[in-house]
């Protein structure tokens, strides 16, 4: 005797569901990615000198108050 797996599509709400999660799991992944980029730019920010930074037109407080932000904070 054998035994048959049979798979069918699952139900249109569990479609609707799973559809949810994957849209949420993708729009998180694209926010810690986000997050990274920016704690890499405020890295990079404190290695500029004054006379770099009065290019840019910020300052030395400008970057201080940007770099004590949390890597969470994208604002």
């Amino acid at each position: 005797m054998h035994n048959t797996l049979v798979l069918q599509a699952p139900p249109s709400a569990a479609r609707t569901v799973v559809s949810r999660l994957v849209s949420s799991v993708k729009g998180t992944a694209s926010m810690v990615v986000t997050a990274l980029a920016i704690n890499q730019e405020r890295h990079e920010l404190m290695q500029l000198d004054d006379r770099m930074l009065a290019d840019i037109g910020l300052t030395r407080h400008d970057v201080g108050r940007e770099t004590s932000k949390g890597f969470w904070d994208i604002r």
